[in-house]
């Protein structure tokens, strides 16, 4: 019966947690008024990182460098998918309706956001790595090629 309490206590305790931290992420993105261009956001990313008082320089040019990396992945990966959008938008609007032609779009549109997602998974490994936490580096060596293909 005290197990059955304790891990109660637990999952309670783990919920409230994760409700705090939701709240807190919501209260953030309510506390930044106005959309950011993407220049924008570089400017006050790099200002972050070159303030930084727990980064050494290492760490603070090693994550500029991969955010830049990473955006240029990105944002190659997003102009493909907005070049697919408009063959779709073709195809439903201008052509005759063609389920094949449609499938093969949406097809090709789910390979590049699974490459635009292999980027991003791949950025947290590399972050956590620059910053000492989580990933060992040896692990990344031995299984990288296999967590990620290359793109």
């Amino acid at each position: 019966m005290k197990v059955i309490q304790l891990n109660l206590c637990f999952m309670l305790l783990l919920s409230a947690c994760t409700t705090m931290t939701k709240k807190v992420v919501g209260d953030e993105l309510k506390d930044l008024k106005g959309d950011f261009s993407q220049e924008q956001v570089n400017s006050k990313y790099k200002s972050m990182v070159s303030k930084s008082k727990v980064l050494n320089e290492k760490q603070k040019s090693d994550l500029l460098n991969l955010h830049f990396k990473v955006q240029r992945k990105t944002q190659s990966i997003t102009k493909r998918m907005n070049k697919l959008k408009i063959i779709s938008y073709k195809y439903l609007t201008e052509k005759e309706y063609d389920s094949d032609m449609i499938k093969e779009i949406k097809r090709q549109l789910e390979v590049q956001q699974e490459k635009k997602d292999k980027v991003l998974r791949k950025a947290e490994i590399e972050t956590k790595q620059i910053l000492g936490v989580g990933y060992e580096s040896s692990m990344m060596e031995e299984y990288g090629d296999i967590l990620f293909d290359r793109l």
